[in-house]
């Protein structure tokens, strides 16, 4: 029996000992890093350097808890724990310019998704990006981090691919969200490189 209650908590200081924390840096109206990659369970804390700000989701993935949180003098930090895979835009409400995001993947075996509806290529890209899509879908709407619209394409259902010209947008990170007949099918990341 006690070799069983050794074995349970090495099994669970194993399975907290794999989460990681990523921390955020607020100052300067900036936040740093802008963006990265984690893993479901993970964490992310945001910890205030200089300034008045805050840090406020602006795209999640569905199921995924939304956030709002003062960073400052009197909230020095904010920790958001992430329980779903997928894209995360946030931004700085008071600071227009302040904005970054992260994409978290799943935890252990991932399993490849069989239905995916769109492709995104190359990711990352310069200027120039191609959607591959499946018939289903009939629009694509692409937004920045913080999530604005930044346009809409109609899609035609002759066609299997669009290009799509981002050459007038700065590096960064962007998300599109393909739809069908007003229904959102699915959202993806891509990033946008000098």
């Amino acid at each position: 029996m006690k070799k069983i209650y050794i074995f349970l908590s090495i099994a669970l200081f194993s399975l907290n000992a794999s989460a990681t924390t990523y921390t955020v840096t607020v100052s300067d109206f900036a936040f740093a890093p802008q963006g990265f990659t984690c893993q479901v369970g993970d964490s992310v804390k945001w910890v205030w350097s200089s300034g008045n700000h805050n840090t406020t989701s602006s795209i999640v993935p569905s199921g995924a808890a939304s956030w709002a949180s003062p960073i400052n003098s009197g909230a020095t930090t904010f920790a958001y724990k992430v329980t779903v895979a997928g894209s995360y835009g946030y931004s700085c409400t008071f600071h227009s310019n302040m904005i970054a995001g992260f994409q978290a993947t799943g935890t252990g075996i991932q399993q490849i998704n069989l239905n995916v509806a769109t492709v995104a290529y190359p990711n990352p890209f310069k200027d120039k990006f191609t959607i591959s899509y499946a018939a289903n879908i009939d629009a694509v709407t692409l937004y920045n981090v913080a999530g604005r619209e930044i346009r809409t394409l109609d899609l035609s259902p002759v066609s299997d691919k669009v290009e799509v010209d981002l050459s007038t947008l700065a590096a960064g990170i962007y998300f599109y969200r393909t739809s069908k007949e007003g229904t959102v099918v699915e959202t993806r990341r891509i990033i946008k490189s000098n």
